[in-house]
């Protein structure tokens, strides 16, 4: 059985999440199945399921499309004037679509809530504002991580290559006991607006998102 959600935001966005129980493989574009057929049957399932949510994300932006291939370092290849994220966990996949020409990065992550290993937790929280505010709820422990992986998501190829996650300093702002907003700085993102947000889906997941608009 498959559950989906659609929000839809400003600026021509659609956030999509999508929860299955049982298998989604079969669903897959036969030029989609080729990109997986030689790995293992949760790999396919998730991949599965990340291309189920995106293609319903598409489709509520009237971009409907038979098939999500992949370019050559193993980003998806989306319609032209779109820009896209997909992210799997655990059964659960979320996609984050926006038509908006304003839009110059999307980035979207999904994170079991469990704990970070302690020296991972430790050398990103170092670098983030308020989120000693966050560090009692154990939900959040993964917060500096899931935060960060969206962003790097929306940075451009050319950046991904000059950057990594430890080099981004993060700003929390809770907005109640289950969501809030974040703020990125590095190098690409210093200059560039952008909005992130965050939220605790149920009890078992973690997700992030961001857009990244034009200075």
């Amino acid at each position: 059985m498959i559950y989906s959600t659609i929000a839809k935001y400003e600026r021509s966005t659609v956030l999509c999440r999508t929860h299955t129980v049982g298998t989604v493989e079969h669903l897959l574009h036969p030029l989609e199945h080729e990109l997986v057929s030689t790995s293992a049957i949760r790999r396919r399932q998730s991949f599965a399921l990340g291309r189920l949510t995106a293609k319903n994300a598409l489709l509520a932006l009237g971009q409907p499309v038979d098939a999500i291939l992949r370019t050559p370092a193993g980003a998806p290849v989306w319609p032209e004037a779109t820009r896209g994220s997909i992210s799997h966990c655990d059964g659960l996949a979320v996609a984050l679509v926006s038509t908006d020409a304003a839009i110059t990065g999307v980035g979207i992550d999904v994170e079991v809530c469990r704990p970070l290993p302690p020296h991972v937790k430790a050398a990103m929280a170092a670098r983030d504002f308020e989120y000693d505010e966050l560090i009692g709820t154990p939900d959040l422990h993964r917060l500096p991580f899931t935060a960060r992986e969206a962003a790097f998501k929306a940075l451009p190829p050319a950046a991904q290559r000059r950057e990594s996650v430890l080099d981004m300093d993060v700003s929390y702002q809770t907005l109640n006991e289950w969501s809030g907003e974040f703020r990125v700085r590095s190098g690409s993102l210093r200059s560039a607006k952008h909005v992130g947000r965050w939220e605790r889906i149920g009890e078992s997941h973690l997700m992030a998102w961001i857009l990244v608009a034009d200075s």
